[in-house]
C-alpha cells in the first residue's frame, strides 16, 4: 500500500506563504482580506484620497496663477530705497538694521509673496517679482506708519482745523502744529476688520494699560462738550470722530476709508513699529529670471523625465508590484501642488530656486517611502508570513520618518527668514503630503492588491524564478509507497 512520505527537502518561503494563506481561508472566512473579499476600510481610504485629490486639483488650477513665483524664478524689478534720518543726518548701522527688519516684517504681514529684502549700506533693496505691483509694495513698506491720536483743541494749524471741522479727511497737518496724547507706541494689539459702515476697512486697536487709562481720561473729558479726536497717520488726518461718552477698556476702531491693503499696512506698522529712517525710492531696474528664458519649463520637464525614469526602474525591479510607484507619485504630486497653492493663497510661499531644490528632495522622499513598503511586502511574501502583517512595520517607519522631517522643517521655517523659509516650508508640506499618501493611498492600495492578485499570482509580487522552482521541487518530492 502506498504511503505518503514527506520529503526532507526544506519548504521554501513561497510554500510557507501559500500554507499561511490556505490556513487563513479555512479559519477566517469572515475576514475581508480573504480571496475574493474587499476590505471596506481600505477602499474607503482610497475613495477619500480620490476626493482629496480632486479638491486639491481644483485648488491649484490654473497652476501659474495659484502658486506664486519668486523673484529669481520669474524675474521682476529691483527697487533701491535710500535711507535718511528724519533730522537729515546719516543713518547709523543700528538704524539700518532696524529698518531692514521692519521692512521685511511688513512685507510678510502684507502677504506679498516672493519679495526679497536686502540691505546695501545706507540703502535697502527690494526684489519684487513681476507678478506683484512694485509701486504699491514700495509705498506700503516705505510708509513711516506713525499713528497719533490728537484732540482737536490741541491743533494749532487753523487752516487744517477748519477743513477737519467741515468734515474733510486726508488733511495734512503741519509738523509741530499739534500735540498727540497717544501714539502707536501704546498699542498692544491691532487687527484688520470691516468698517462699521461697511465702506472700506478699519483697524481695531487695543492700547496697553497705561494707554487705555489715558484714552479713558481724555474721552471722559471730551464727552461733556462733544469734543473730537483726530486720528493722524504719518501727519495726515484720516478721521475725526466726535466723542459721545467715556470709552473704557482701551479698545477703539480706527477708520477713515482704508482699503484692505492700507489697513494691512497700518496694522503692520503698529505691529512692528515705525521706521527709524525715511526711505526714498532712488533707482528701479528690471531683472531677468535666474533660470533664464523658459528656464522653469526646462526644470519642470527635467523633473518629470527623471521621475518617469525612476518609475520605470521600479516597475522593472518590483514587476507588477511596481505599478504603485507611478500611481503614488501622481497622487502625492496632486496633493503637494494643492498644499503649495494654499500656502501661496495666504502669502506664505513663493516658488524660488531654493524651494525647487526642496521639491526634488520631496520627490526623493516619496520614492523612498514607496520602495520601503514594496520591498518589505516582497520580502515578507518570500518569508512566508501572512500578507496583512507583511508591511505594517514599513508603514510605521515611513510615517515616523516623514513626521520627524516635518517637525524639523516646520520649526526651521518659523525660525528663519527668506529665502530659507521657502525651502523649509516646501519640505514640510511635502513630507506631510507623503505621510498622508502612505496612510491613505499607498498602504490601502497595497493591502487590496494583497487580498486579490497576491493570492492568485505570486510572481506578480516579484518572487524570483528560483524560489518558484524550489517550491515546485519540494512539492513534487512529497509522496511514497
Amino acid at each position: 500500500m502506498a504511503k505518503k512520505v514527506k520529503s526532507a527537502a526544506p519548504n521554501t518561503g513561497v510554500g510557507r506563504w501559500r500554507d499561511a494563506i490556505d490556513g487563513e481561508r479555512e479559519t477566517s472566512s469572515k475576514k475581508s482580506t480573504r480571496r475574493g473579499g474587499v476590505d471596506k476600510k481600505q477602499a474607503a481610504l482610497l475613495v477619500f484620497t480620490l476626493v482629496l485629490c480632486v479638491a486639491s486639483a481644483i485648488g491649484f488650477t490654473p497652476l501659474p496663477e495659484r502658486i506664486s513665483q519668486g523673484f529669481d524664478v520669474q524675474g521682476g524689478v529691483n527697487v533701491k530705497l535710500a535711507a535718511t534720518r528724519p533730522d537729515g543726518g546719516e543713518p547709523t548701522t543700528d538704524d539700518m538694521s532696524s529698518a531692514a527688519s521692519i521692512v521685511e516684517s511688513r512685507v510678510e504681514a502684507l502677504g506679498v509673496p516672493g519679495v526679497v529684502v536686502r540691505r546695501e549700506g545706507d540703502a535697502i533693496v527690494l526684489q519684487v517679482p513681476g507678478s506683484v505691483d512694485a509701486s504699491s509694495t514700495v509705498e506700503d513698506v516705505c510708509r513711516v506708519g506713525h499713528l497719533e491720536l490728537v484732540r482737536l483743541d490741541n491743533i494749532g494749524d487753523a487752516e487744517a482745523l477748519s477743513k477737519i471741522m467741515a468734515g474733510g479727511s486726508g488733511v495734512e497737518l503741519e509738523a509741530g502744529s499739534y500735540t498727540a496724547f497717544l501714539d502707536g507706541s501704546s498699542v498692544a494689539r491691532a487687527e484688520v476688520a470691516r468698517a462699521n459702515d461697511a465702506d472700506g476697512y478699519a483697524v481695531d486697536v487695543t492700547f496697553d494699560s497705561e494707554g487705555a487709562q489715558k484714552f479713558s481720561d481724555v474721552t471722559a473729558e471730551l464727552a461733556g462738550s462733544t469734543g473730537r479726536i483726530a486720528v493722524v497717520v504719518d501727519g495726515v488726518v484720516r478721521s475725526a470722530p466726535a466723542v459721545q461718552s467715556r470709552i473704557e477698556g482701551g479698545s477703539v476702531s480706527i477708520s477713515g476709508g482704508f482699503s484692505e491693503r492700507e489697513a494691512k499696512a497700518l496694522k503692520a506698522s503698529l505691529d512692528f513699529g515705525s521706521l527709524p529712517v525715511d526711505l526714498t525710492e532712488t533707482k528701479t531696474a528690471q531683472a531677468a529670471s535666474a533660470l533664464g528664458e523658459g528656464g522653469l519649463s526646462r526644470v519642470v520637464f527635467a523633473f518629470f523625465a527623471s521621475t518617469a525614469a525612476v518609475a520605470v526602474f521600479l516597475l522593472v525591479l518590483f514587476r507588477g508590484l511596481g505599478i504603485l510607484a507611478p500611481a503614488s507619485l501622481a497622487v502625492e504630486a496632486v496633493l503637494y501642488l494643492g498644499a503649495l497653492a494654499l500656502l501661496s493663497r495666504f502669502g506664505s510661499f513663493a516658488l524660488t530656486c531654493v524651494s525647487l531644490i526642496a521639491t526634488a528632495l520631496v520627490a526623493a522622499l516619496s520614492v523612498g517611502s514607496t520602495v520601503l513598503l514594496l520591498d518589505r511586502a516582497r520580502c515578507q511574501a518570500k518569508s512566508g508570513k501572512k500578507s496583512q502583517a507583511a508591511f505594517s512595520r514599513g508603514i510605521k517607519a515611513a510615517v515616523a520618518g516623514d513626521a520627524a522631517i516635518f517637525a524639523v522643517a516646520l520649526f526651521l521655517a518659523l525660525a528663519v527668514g527668506e529665502p530659507a523659509r521657502g525651502f523649509f516650508l516646501a519640505l514640510a508640506a511635502g513630507t506631510a503630503c507623503d505621510a498622508m499618501a502612505v496612510v491613505c493611498f499607498k498602504a490601502p492600495a497595497l493591502r487590496l492588491l494583497w487580498s486579490g492578485l497576491a493570492q492568485r499570482r505570486p510572481g506578480f509580487w516579484g518572487v524570483t524564478r528560483a524560489d518558484v522552482e524550489g517550491d515546485r521541487q519540494g512539492r513534487s518530492t512529497e509522496g511514497g509507497e
